[in-house]
């Protein structure tokens, strides 16, 4: 048996065309990929700017029978969770706290980046 160019064609040729629809499927995939991740991107960037004009309200009530250490306990719990209390509501059976912060943004780190380059 003899192998010639001829015979051999037909092969390659199914090769070559496999490959061509293998590349352009690939092809498809990563520019979809890159196409949702822009997507998420800008998706992201947009939230973030918007959390930079953003406050979060936060009202709680203390009781009066509660001791200045079960306040204090109180206050130090949510000043782990950055709020920032600013009026105190007092009526005869309990203070209501009202508390305020600004949500969590990478941007507001952006200014202080140059102090961090040499």
């Amino acid at each position: 048996m003899t192998l010639t160019a001829c015979q051999q064609q037909p092969a390659y040729q199914e090769m070559k065309e496999e490959l061509s629809k293998n590349l352009s499927e690939i092809n498809s995939t990563i520019s979809k990929g890159y196409q949702q991740k822009e997507e998420q991107l800008s998706n992201l960037a947009n939230s973030e700017i918007e959390k930079l004009h953003a406050v979060e309200y936060h009202v709680f009530e203390l009781g009066k029978d509660e001791t200045t250490a079960q306040h204090q306990e109180k206050l130090n719990e949510i000043g782990k969770e950055r709020w920032d209390c600013f009026f105190i509501d007092k009526t005869s059976e309990f203070h209501r706290v009202y508390c305020r912060r600004t949500p969590k943004s990478y941007l507001r780190y952006l200014s202080r980046i140059p102090n961090f380059i040499p």
